[in-house]
């Protein structure tokens, strides 16, 4: 068995059978890789959904978080390499060619996320500020990630303590231990659970900035991203404006207000000299303003202060 295709689901019957039967695209002998499902305790019709496939491996997890799911498939595959793929994911059909190819020269390959037509303009703008070009990445978003399996298990799994940011933790402690990962935009999934609306847009960021701070400490030190930076000074600049404003400092008052609406458009100007994709920039800045907000936010939300300072006294 050459690939392990590992799918991590949760009550996701709105988006499983897509998945799957994206799968049946897929150009490259079936005999030479399996499709492990792990379930972690649905309640809908999920599993339903997934017997209609009979290639289909099915196997349970606890449901502590998805790196827990993905542990598990990753302990059950029988393949030389495993392939991370989330149930809200349509996979390009030449994915596992490609990744055959790159799996020789890389530890680790797989691509960030592609917009389809159907997206509206927040996901499509989104997709455009989270995209890196082709090449070497520091990370690979979790969603298609392949990986050589004895690789896998040299740097330890996914962290099963977080929540989220499981992808960018992994992709550190691969280059930790010496690895590297080939991201190619010609293999990209779509993601059909992409945020597209503002108010989904920040409830998302807030649920994926629970776990922003934990890398901070032990092994990670030093992991800061720009983006890390970026939102905690956020926070901290957002909060000096009620603290200028009650003591009656007018001018410290909106030179923060400035700040607050400043720090995106250095973002979007980052991002444009990046990618030179300029006919996002006013979308994009609109975006990345409600996605500080609502990352800072979830700082404050789980309590994540809290636990940097805890980890930094001890």
């Amino acid at each position: 068995m050459d690939f392990s295709i590992i799918i991590p689901t949760f009550n996701s019957a709105q988006y499983i059978t897509a998945c799957l039967e994206a799968m049946n695209t897929l150009q490259y002998d079936e005999s030479r890789y399996e499709i492990i499902v792990v379930d972690g305790g649905s309640t809908d019709s999920t599993l339903d959904m997934i017997s209609q496939f009979p290639k289909v491996h099915v196997v349970s997890s606890t449901n502590i978080s998805i790196s827990n799911s993905r542990n598990i498939g990753a302990r059950k595959a029988t393949g030389n390499a495993l392939v991370f793929i989330d149930s809200d994911c349509l996979v390009d059909a030449e994915l596992l060619n490609k990744a055959e190819k790159h799996l020789v020269d890389f530890e680790c390959c797989g691509a960030f996320y592609k917009a389809s037509g159907r997206q509206g303009w927040v996901a499509r703008t989104w997709l455009a500020a989270e995209g890196k070009q082709t090449g070497l990445v520091n990370w690979i978003t979790g969603g298609t990630l392949i990986v050589r399996k004895e690789f896998f298990t040299i740097v330890g799994g996914f962290n099963e303590a977080l929540q989220t940011e499981e992808d960018e933790d992994f992709g550190h402690r691969v280059r930790l231990h010496g690895g590297s990962l080939m991201n190619d935009m010609a293999m990209a999934s779509v993601h059909l659970g992409q945020a597209d609306s503002l108010s989904s847009f920040f409830k998302k960021e807030v649920w994926r900035g629970m776990s922003l701070v934990k890398p901070v400490f032990g092994d990670n030190v030093g992991k800061y991203s720009v983006f890390d930076l970026a939102i905690i000074g956020y926070l901290l600049n957002f909060l000096s404006i009620f603290i200028f404003l009650l003591i009656g400092f007018p001018l410290f008052f909106w030179a923060t207000v400035a700040i607050c609406f400043s720090l995106p458009l250095l973002l979007v100007l980052r991002k444009m000299w990046q990618t030179g994709q300029w006919q996002y920039s006013l979308l994009m800045y609109v975006l990345y303003l409600v996605f500080l907000m609502a990352r800072s936010y979830s700082l404050l939300r789980h309590n994540q202060f809290r636990v940097l300072f805890f980890r930094g006294i001890v």
